[in-house]
């Protein structure tokens, strides 16, 4: 009777704990305005840019242009750091341009910049009925001037824009025409700056020579056109920039790329950091100047998500800057969201799965430090972790020392490992690996004691099937946990954290074979009927 009556008020629990969250979730996608496509992750990319230089007594002054946001683009969490005293920020153009400087600077100096970038990206429609401009405009002088590297009144431009652009023709037939000859140069990597003639006499270009031609054919022709200097955001560490263009059809500034083939469309990946013919970096002559960009593609939601979730107070978004006042930014909060979810993970492979692993939630808290490395490097840094730890205590278990000070040896070799792990990675360029020294040590201390005390409880054969658990374990948390769909669903609807736990109630009630137990017992449930067949 009583285990009948438990039943049923488990039951009543389930169904409340399921109700609530589906109804708040039905609300939002009918009345509140969710939408599926605004669920979608979207790319943002992690954008660092070093520079470095020698000085030698005398004044030091570096230029570079910085991003800017605009309609397609938004940059997030900007910082800057300089061992030069001195800097400023000016708008040259409509452009961003940071200066640093200093006087009396001698031996090596570096700046640092970082920032977040998230672009859309964009494809226009131009209208057909538009025929070519005539004659320059007055009041456009500046996008139809002729210039030393845009030469859009020399004859064999002009000659080539009026076969390609003739006056009175459609404006979207003579971008195709331009885009298709400019286009069809061969192309060559960047060896400096390439003039729109040079490229047209060579019949071969880099991205500024096809550009540069491109805007000159259609100066020649009254087409309003500007070059456009930026970076193609991609994983990894570069050191070439890109440039493009954009012609001024009625109010609005149209991409084209006559080097990948982007024709009034631009991709989310083209970040652009000036406008106008300029080049990315100025500074003082011997410097031994150098630089690099580091970028990492990450995962994230879209920012009119975040915007409307600000407002609904349904959403946790609505309390984000209550979190954040208090010191708990938006990433932490994802992390804390997700931790249920992880939970749930774990329940399932331990509970219904069968498997066995270091600790009951160790292989959590393992994966969220893994955020930081990534599941590849983190596994491996947790692996090698492991035989360390072995093969350190094989060599002072001789020594018959107490438990305590010989996880404080253990503990102590961990740290010197992870130490240079994270060295190695930051001088061969691994930045995941580099990530490795952030691991953190209370974990670290954790997995140093189990493994220790399982070798004397089960011995090194179970201890070793229990570490491949907890590897299996951990890499299905660190997939789950970081998949961004469930990040931007937990986000937008975090009442599914009361799924979570009507999920939890259920399979706390579990009775039913473990998986590993079929396996297991095989032979016993499946081989006497396999056997005889």
């Amino acid at each position: 009777m009583v285990s009948a009556s438990r039943g049923t008020i488990l039951g009543g629990v389930f169904v409340l704990l399921l109700g609530i969250p589906l109804s708040l979730i039905l609300y939002k996608t009918t009345r509140g305005g969710y939408t599926l496509d605004s669920l979608v992750p979207v790319h943002m990319y992690d954008v660092s840019l070093d520079m470095t230089f020698s000085g030698y007594g005398d004044s030091i002054r570096v230029e570079t242009f910085l991003p800017m946001a605009d309609k397609r683009v938004t940059i997030e969490e900007e910082r800057r750091t300089s061992d030069l005293p001195l800097y400023a920020e000016h708008r040259e153009h409509g452009n961003r341009l940071g200066v640093w400087s200093g006087p009396d600077q001698r031996g090596p100096r570096a700046i640092h910049l970082e920032y977040r970038s998230y672009a859309k990206a964009f494809t226009y429609r131009i209208d057909p009925d538009i025929k070519v401009p005539g004659p320059p405009a007055a009041d456009n002088l500046p996008y139809l001037d002729t210039t030393t590297t845009i030469q859009a009144d020399d004859p064999e431009i002009t000659a080539l824009a009026a076969r390609l652009a003739p006056t009175g023709s459609s404006l979207v037939e003579a971008l195709h025409s331009i885009q298709d000859y400019c286009y069809g140069l061969t192309g060559v990597s960047f060896k400096g700056t390439t003039d729109a003639l040079t490229a047209l006499r060579l019949g071969e270009a880099s991205c500024n020579g096809k550009s540069r031609l491109f805007v000159a054919l259609c100066r020649s022709q009254g087409i309003p056109a500007r070059l456009v200097g930026g970076l193609i955001l991609e994983t990894g560490r570069k050191r070439t920039s890109h440039q493009w263009l954009e012609v001024l059809v009625g109010p609005y500034w149209v991409p084209f790329c006559p080097t990948n083939g982007y024709f009034a469309s631009i991709p989310s990946r083209y970040l652009p950091l000036y406008r106008g013919d300029e080049v990315l970096f100025r500074h003082s002559r011997d410097i031994n100047f150098d630089y690099a960009f580091t970028i990492v593609r990450r995962d994230g939601i879209r920012a009119e998500l975040l915007q409307q979730g600000l407002h609904d107070p349904l959403n946790l978004m609505s309390i984000w800057e209550t979190f954040r006042s208090a010191g708990i930014p938006f990433e932490l909060l994802k992390v804390l969201l997700m931790i249920p979810l992880g939970t749930l993970v774990l329940v399932i492979l331990r509970n219904v799965v069968g498997l066995q692993t270091f600790g009951t939630f160790l292989p959590i808290l393992i994966a969220i430090a893994f955020r930081q490395t990534g599941l590849y490097w983190g596994l491996l840094a947790f692996m090698t972790l492991i035989i360390l730890i072995f093969l350190v205590r094989q060599v002072i278990q001789p020594l018959g020392l107490l438990h305590i000070p010989q996880m404080a040896i253990l503990l102590s070799f961990s740290v010197i490992f992870i130490l240079a792990l994270g060295a190695i990675g930051a001088r061969s360029g691994f930045l995941n690996l580099a990530s490795v020294s952030l691991f953190p040590i209370a974990i670290m201390a954790i997995t140093t004691e189990r493994f220790s005390l399982m070798i004397e409880e089960e011995g090194i054969r179970r201890t070793a099937e229990i570490t491949l658990m907890t590897a299996l374990g951990i890499a299905c948390c660190y997939w789950v946990m970081n998949a961004m769909a469930f990040q931007i669903l937990f986000m937008t609807f975090p009442e599914l954290v009361l799924v979570v736990l009507a999920l939890n109630i259920w399979l706390g009630r579990w009775i039913g074979m473990r998986v590993m137990e079929f396996w297991r017992f095989r032979h016993l449930l499946f081989g006497q009927g396999g056997g005889r067949a």
